[in-house]
C-alpha cells in the first residue's frame, strides 16, 4: 500500500477510527515478519517483547514506508 492508498483508507475516519486502522495495518506487517498468526500480535507490548530485533525492526519500517 502506497501513502495515497493509505491517506484513501485514512479519509474521513475519526482520530480513533485512523488510529485503530493504521494499528490494525501495522500489526498484520508484524504478524508477516515474525510469522505469527495475527491474534498473536499485541499492539500494546513492545516490539521486542513480540521478538522483533533491530533487522525486523529495519523491514517493518520499510515496509511501513514503502510501497508493496
Amino acid at each position: 500500500m502506497d501513502a495515497a492508498d493509505l491517506a484513501a483508507q485514512l479519509a474521513g475516519l475519526t482520530e480513533a477510527e485512523a488510529q485503530k486502522k493504521v494499528t490494525g495495518l501495522l500489526s498484520q506487517e508484524i504478524s508477516r515478519i515474525l510469522k505469527l498468526p495475527a491474534s498473536d500480535v499485541d499492539p500494546h507490548k513492545p516490539l521486542t517483547a513480540l521478538g522483533m530485533d533491530s533487522l525486523l525492526v529495519v523491514e517493518l519500517r520499510r515496509a511501513a514506508v514503502t510501497r508493496r
